[in-house]
């Protein structure tokens, strides 16, 4: 598996705009051939957004972002931006797995434990952040 994250810094007019594209783009984002996950994450107030991304691989991804070249679609995204995006690209190291843990509140967590598979148990009810 491949993450993705992709940085953004938002232009003169704010977050806004750019949510309304990503609105309208991400379906078909999230139905081409290897993603498997795409989440849209804001920071500083809308000052920076980022996407971190799951792909069946590198390879798809990057037939991925040629499509989105190719169609102008990327560069009606930087049109709105202050500086160009950032893209990194990472592949699964293959230690540990994602376990899903429900605490006493009923909130449920993601949690990844690399060293020997034990549960983890969390009340996120309780939680100061």
């Amino acid at each position: 598996m491949t993450m993705v994250c992709v940085d953004l810094k938002t232009g003169e007019a704010g977050y806004q705009p750019i949510l309304d594209f990503l609105t309208t783009i991400l379906p078909d984002t999230r139905a081409f051939d290897g993603c498997q996950d795409l989440r849209v994450y804001l920071e500083d107030g809308g000052a920076k957004i980022h996407f971190i991304e799951y792909w069946e691989s590198a390879a798809h991804y990057q037939r991925y972002l040629s499509w989105r070249t190719e169609t102008g679609v990327l560069d009606e995204l930087v049109a709105m931006l202050a500086e160009p995006p950032i893209i990194r690209i990472a592949e699964d190291s293959g230690i540990g797995g994602a376990s899903r843990v429900t605490s006493n509140s009923g909130l449920t967590s993601d949690l990844t434990d690399s060293l020997d598979g034990t549960a983890l148990r969390i009340d996120t009810a309780e939680s100061p952040l």
